[in-house]
């Protein structure tokens, strides 16, 4: 698998920050993530930068589902729908400010 990205907006540079955890991805027949979930995702991320990027996941449409009972993130992305397996990848958020500009997935080595 190759880097994933999900949505990237142009960037000012002087105010980027990024988070990266790590998730696990389901892929689909061609190995290609369609679908990721971010376990203990506030306590990982941090209470402030995970609601931007709920806000921003709500504003772009992708669909997502954030269980506050276990502090998980999953989120579906792309044309798949049925999973050949799960892998391990590197779910990248960059923030400009406190706006989310970009996400994408970067596979484990």
């Amino acid at each position: 698998m190759k880097e994933t990205v999900i949505f990237e907006e142009a960037m000012v540079t002087d105010h980027i920050h990024s988070k990266s955890v790590k998730s696990i991805a389901e892929v689909d027949e061609f190995n290609s993530p369609f679908a990721v979930e971010v376990l203990w995702f506030k306590e990982r991320v941090g209470e402030e930068d995970s609601q931007q990027v709920l806000i921003s996941l709500a504003k772009r449409q992708i669909t997502y589902y954030y269980n506050d009972e276990v502090d998980s993130l999953s989120l579906s992305f792309g044309d798949g729908w049925q999973s050949f397996g799960q892998i391990s990848v590197i779910l990248v958020m960059d923030f400009n400010g406190d706006t989310l500009v970009g996400l994408k997935l970067i596979p484990c080595s």
